[in-house]
């Protein structure tokens, strides 16, 4: 009699809606959150560091929109890395129980909180027990490396895409730069080949790799144009051969043992 009722057509729509529901109240709940799923970068501007900027925007696309950006003509890919905001539970909530904006307030009705500062104190609280599940973290985590991993693949098709463009393209970003920002330039582009070489040979990006490769040359090029750049590819030399020299003893105590 039961399992009739509960399988009859008026009781499949009405469970149907009330799952529609719950996902929906889900989504806009964990929406703010995806502000610290966005990478973020900077063009002649500090990065984001705090929620306040989402209490200032009208809505959150458009303070989560990161990835467009990263294809800005004066955007430097070995200067100006992208990352991803800090996230911070107490900072969260109490963003949220001060500075929490009204287009999103406007999503939940609480009961006996008609007060927006009432309704922003019953919001942290629903976020803090969150927080506290046994859910909250794996799931954080889970969307983070998702996160970092398509921030680092929009950062190797960039660098990709300016080798494409030529030697001009690239040379662009560091005409008439200071050495230690050339300097700086060069240490991220040898940090991120030596990650790509360190993967396996089947796996490697080749093309990635090749603009890396040429990248480094173009600048050492330009550090050898001037004494302190000629100092610092000496520098960068010597740990070069330190490293090598202590791989070499490394892999020859591995064979004598």
């Amino acid at each position: 009699m039961m399992d009739a009722i509960f399988s009859s057509p008026a009781a499949l729509v009405n469970n149907a809606l009330l799952r529609k529901c719950f996902q929906s109240m889900t989504n806009r709940l964990l929406r703010p959150l995806e502000f610290f799923f966005a990478f973020q970068f900077h063009v002649n501007q500090p990065p984001p560091e705090s929620l306040t900027q989402l209490a200032d925007a009208d809505r959150l696309d458009a303070v989560v929109s990161g990835e467009d950006r990263l294809h800005h003509k004066e955007w430097n890919p070995y200067l100006e890395l992208p990352k991803l905001p800090r996230f911070r539970e107490n900072e969260f909530l109490e963003f949220v129980r001060d500075l929490m904006p009204q287009w999103f307030l406007q999503h939940f009705r609480l009961r006996d909180a008609a007060l927006k500062s009432t309704k922003r104190l019953r919001m942290a609280q629903l976020y803090q027990r969150f927080f506290r599940s046994p859910h909250f973290y794996p799931w954080f985590s889970a969307r983070r490396d998702l996160a970092k991993q398509q921030m680092n693949n929009t950062l190797k098709f960039c660098i990709k895409l300016l080798h494409r463009n030529g030697n001009r393209a690239f040379q662009y970003f560091f005409d008439g730069m200071p050495v230690e920002h050339i300097a700086l330039m060069h240490q991220h582009a040898q940090m991120h080949l030596s990650g790509a070489q360190s993967t396996l040979s089947a796996s490697a990006d080749e093309e990635l790799i090749v603009a890396l490769k040429g990248h480094i040359a173009l600048l050492a090029s330009a550090l050898d144009q001037s004494s302190r750049g000629q100092q610092y590819l000496d520098r960068q030399q010597n740990q070069h051969h330190r490293q090598q020299q202590q791989q070499q003893q490394q892999q020859q105590q591995q064979q004598q043992q």
